[in-house]
């Protein structure tokens, strides 16, 4: 990989943790509500891709745009409570199993290096959530209302950063620049951004990295890592 390359994928690596990183900030704190934040960072991001596309999204894209609000929704109300490392990792490994899964269904064989690999990224993720110590586990939030209203400047400005800078340009560079990266650069892209994610979030928000989170994150990781593995 080349030098340029490099410095094109770990800046990419920087704006996907970025991207957990200021939710949580702004959701976590309490500085935004989930609906706002869902409504305004797909909003600010539009309004940045529309003249790059020189055109209207399709009819035929409204699936895909109903799978990307749900993803949304579903993110900003988790970041409100589970802590960034956690979050990322959860995240990064759904995205990733979604995407086995999706070329399983397609017809695509999955090789035995490959399939246990998803299993041991499942094992790890079932275990992370399983509740310690009488605490209820990460994902099972209490049902409320998206829309409370509540909405400051702060919160506004760090959900359209999130919109422009960590989600809409990001992936106008990753898309750039994913073609140009060998398949370890790739993986290496993948694995390193739950890790940034945990890391900036310990310096930045002192959110505590848990042993059970450190394990689990190996084990996730791990497994990730066969799937993603020729």
């Amino acid at each position: 990989m080349t030098g340029r390359n490099a410095l094109l994928a770990s800046a990419a690596v920087a704006a996907f943790a970025g991207n957990s990183l200021i939710a949580r900030a702004a959701l976590g704190q309490g500085l935004i509500d989930p609906g706002a934040f869902s409504a305004i960072r797909p909003l600010a991001g539009a309004l940045v891709l529309l003249p790059l596309l020189g055109r209207w999204p399709r009819v035929s894209n409204l699936t895909g745009g109903l799978a990307l609000l749900i993803y949304m929704v579903g993110f900003s109300i988790a970041c409100r409570d589970i802590p960034t490392a956690t979050g990322a990792l959860i995240l990064f490994a759904s995205v990733q199993m979604t995407v086995v899964l999706g070329g399983i269904a397609q017809g695509q064989t999955l090789s035995a290096r490959a399939a246990n690999g998803l299993l041991v990224a499942i094992a790890g993720i079932l275990w992370l959530l399983l509740p310690a110590g009488g605490a209820p586990a990460p994902l099972a939030l209490p049902a409320m209302a998206l829309g409370s209203g509540l909405t400051s400047l702060t919160g506004a400005v760090l959900a359209v950063l999130a919109g422009v800078v960590t989600s809409a340009l990001v992936y106008v560079l990753w898309y750039k620049v994913a073609p140009r990266l060998g398949l370890a650069s790739l993986t290496a892209v993948q694995l390193a951004t739950p890790i940034v994610a945990g890391s900036a979030a310990a310096l930045l928000l002192a959110e505590p990295i848990a042993a059970r989170l450190a394990v689990a994150g190996v084990i996730v990781l791990g497994g990730v890592a066969l799937t993603l593995k020729r």
